[in-house]
């Protein structure tokens, strides 16, 4: 009977050491900056991400285009699917705390952090007509 007790103690000391997997995914900490998706391009393989004129990236997700996150850390454009402010934080070098799915290239912003204010130029052509 005590080795029963024993057993029993050990087994039971033993289920609360064992580590079960977080169900929440982890938040990861990134620098860039917010475009939307017709100014970002990919950069080629020499090329860093860089910013998107302000103006222009402002226009256009005011007419839709679909917000996407510049990943300094990554040098790739992730999808953001769920951060309303981001045409508040256009124009800015940002630290964000984000889930992010690697294999379908979103992010789900938990908090933005602005770290510099940015100038760049549209490199978009101009429409004649």
């Amino acid at each position: 009977m005590k080795t029963t007790i024993v057993v029993a103690l050990t087994a039971m000391l033993s289920i609360g050491s064992i580590e079960l997997p977080s169900s929440a995914p982890p938040v990861q900490r990134w620098t860039g900056w917010f475009s939307d998706q017709q100014c970002a391009r990919e950069p080629k393989a020499d090329e860093a991400v860089r910013p998107n004129g302000t103006g222009c990236v402002k226009q256009c997700l005011l007419k839709g285009s679909p917000p996407v996150f510049l990943s300094e850390e990554t040098n790739a454009i992730y999808k953001v699917l769920d951060y309303p402010g981001v045409q508040d934080d256009v124009g800015y070098r940002i630290e964000v705390a984000a889930v992010v799915d690697e294999k379908a290239k979103t992010m789900s912003i938990r908090s933005v952090k602005r770290l510099s204010e940015v100038t760049a130029m549209c490199l978009l052509p101009k429409k004649r007509g």
